[in-house]
């Protein structure tokens, strides 16, 4: 499902100084500090929280949205957006400004001296998370002030639920602005020193501030992370590296692996190994956005450091039957037509004519549970001759012009006195969700649209139009 990234897009200049700072500075001249650190290794690289966020919950095969505003000098980083996939239609240009820019210097030990100027994102506040489309899953993460306080505030209006991540910005908001983000926002996401920060200005506990929000995750460094949820502290464990070559950006890695396991479903322990693991493939590689793999490497590297299998990397919600899995007595098959019986393409011809193309082993199907007492419904939006041909031909009854497919299924439960329990129903698209939730059991084919398969009981293997029921028919009648 599509996820909302608030926070900042920068150019990141990085360099990496090959002493300790600690060895050139005075403690007791901290107050008059006049420091060079001569730094012979530099880089230049694309960063920023939404970012950093969006890359890496792109590699899982997320749905990132990253919304920021940017300066003039932009483009090369559009262009690498769009190279990758990642949406940008809620990147907006201001043309007088400049993009943030943030300098950082690594010490030996890992120690780092930021230096950012906001530029841009100091505008980030004119864009509101309305203005995204279909956003199911966010998180607020350091931007301009303004902006991070604003989003806060349009997420919980909306009842979208969100990560708050305060970052290096905790600092900029007062006690009350903390207290107000801890009870607008579903989790919260901080590092040991900024939880300790946190409790300072807000005067909590960590028991305090995790008993007001879903769940409270605090990484670690080289230690993991602790998640306090359910009333729970949940330890989760460091994944092994190779070797440690640039820490910049692990915190957005861990990050948009925690927001695609909340996308999937997934189980706090799962999720904060997961986010572990993707911390640990970035901390591999020098800058925040050049680690790549593939679902296999990842899969594997999962297995080898937790001892267990990632579930699959499918947005699932709602948790789904595995093959093997009894399969549910039902007695009644909902489909939809378009994107189910069909590719979801339609032919037109000169003069008018429509024409779809469906799988013969769909037909099949239909015949196999019919042979075994469950009736099939075909639910159709639109009115058209070539959708009664097929259901006549296929023995089944169907429902044509139907704008509210809710109100259908309703009216189907109702008359027949059938339990929903007993009831599947086959969508694709947006329009069949409402109805989908009326009954007990929901499949998506493996193309459906992201928020179908988020509520799925089951994703097939076969698109639509491609044998979806013939699939499901196979599992139902020889289960």
């Amino acid at each position: 499902m599509p996820t909302l990234i608030c926070g900042s897009m920068a150019f990141d200049t990085i360099m990496v100084f090959p002493d300790l700072f600690k060895n050139y500075i005075l403690p007791d001249q901290i107050h008059n500090l006049n420091v060079c650190f001569v730094n012979p290794e530099l880089r230049r690289e694309y960063g920023g929280c939404a970012g950093n966020i969006a890359y890496n919950l792109k590699l899982l095969g997320g749905e990132p949205i990253p919304m920021a505003t940017v300066g003039k000098d932009f483009e090369d980083y559009r262009r690498r957006l769009q190279q990758n996939g990642i949406p940008d239609q809620h990147v907006v240009e201001i043309p007088s400004l400049y993009t943030a820019q943030c300098s950082i210097t690594t010490d030996q030990d890992n120690n780092q001296i930021t230096a950012f100027h906001p530029g841009a994102m100091g505008e980030a506040h004119q864009n509101k998370v309305a203005d995204a489309a279909n956003i199911s899953l966010g998180i607020v993460a350091p931007d301009g002030r303004d902006a991070m306080l604003q989003h806060s505030r349009d997420f919980a209006v909306l009842g979208i639920p969100f990560i708050f991540d305060p970052g290096q910005n905790l600092p900029l908001f007062s006690k009350d602005e903390l207290l107000t983000y801890i009870d607008q926002t579903t989790w919260c996401v901080m590092n040991d020193y900024e939880s300790q920060l946190m409790m300072k200005i807000t005067e909590l506990t960590l028991d305090d501030i995790a008993s007001q929000v879903d769940a409270l995750i605090v990484t670690r460094g080289g230690e993991g992370s602790r998640i306090y949820a359910g009333g729970k502290l949940i330890d989760i464990p460091a994944a092994s590296i190779e070797a440690a070559v640039d820490p910049t950006g692990c915190g957005d890695a861990f990050r948009a692996g925690l927001l695609y396991g909340l996308n999937g479903g997934w189980d706090w322990e799962t999720s904060g190994r997961a986010a572990s693991l993707l911390g640990a493939f970035k901390v591999e590689r020098q800058g925040t956005q050049n680690h790549h793999f593939t679902e296999d490497q990842f899969q594997a590297r999962f297995e080898e450091n937790f001892g267990y299998s990632l579930p699959s990397f499918r947005h699932c919600s709602t948790p789904q039957y595995r093959r093997d899995d009894p399969m549910p007595e039902i007695n009644l098959l909902i489909l939809d037509f378009d994107g189910v019986l069909t590719d979801n393409k339609v032919y037109v011809f000169e003069d008018g004519r429509e024409a779809v193309v469906c799988h013969r082993g769909d037909g099949w199907g239909i015949r196999m549970l019919q042979s075994v007492g469950i009736e099939v419904i075909i639910l159709s939006t639109e009115t058209n001759a070539v959708v009664s041909a097929r259901a006549e031909k296929l023995n089944v009854t169907c429902i044509q012009g139907c704008e509210d497919k809710s109100s259908a299924v309703q009216s189907i439960i109702d008359t027949r006195s059938i339990n929903p329990d007993q009831i599947m129903y086959i969508g694709n698209d947006t329009n069949d969700i409402d109805a989908m939730k009326l009954v007990g059991h929901r499949v998506a084919p493996a193309d459906a649209h992201p928020q179908i398969r988020a509520i799925a009981t089951m994703v097939t293997d076969s698109s639509g139009g491609q044998g979806v029921v013939r699939e499901l028919a196979d599992l139902l009648v020889t289960k």
